[in-house]
């Protein structure tokens, strides 16, 4: 328990004291991985509204519609849509298995 609370200390004092170094690799990090022009259209579903959608559907749908696992979610998309009646919540091995057929 005192590693983690130094550990993160330590991460304050860093980022406290090396500001513009660390919004500079923000920065970068951001335009590398989420503002440059992604041609596919399910990477661009993902990139837009995946986190928020993703937890509105886990609230809503709370298990894998398949095998009723509450585990290892994720989303899959029936069309390329942002709603919610075109995503369905299955865990990792259901999700697995319909793109396997």
């Amino acid at each position: 328990m005192k590693d983690k609370e130094k550990e993160k200390a330590t991460q304050k004092r860093y980022i406290k004291n090396n500001r513009d170094k660390v919004r500079k690799m923000r920065r970068d990090y951001n335009h590398k991985y989420y503002y440059l022009p992604i041609p596919h259209k399910k990477a661009l579903i993902r990139a837009n509204a995946g986190h928020k959608l993703r937890q509105e559907i886990i609230k809503l749908k709370k298990c894998c519609e398949a095998c009723g696992s509450k585990s290892s979610l994720e989303l899959h998309h029936v069309e390329y849509v942002n709603e919610v009646e075109y995503i369905q919540l299955l865990c990792k091995y259901c999700h697995r298995a319909v793109h396997q057929d």
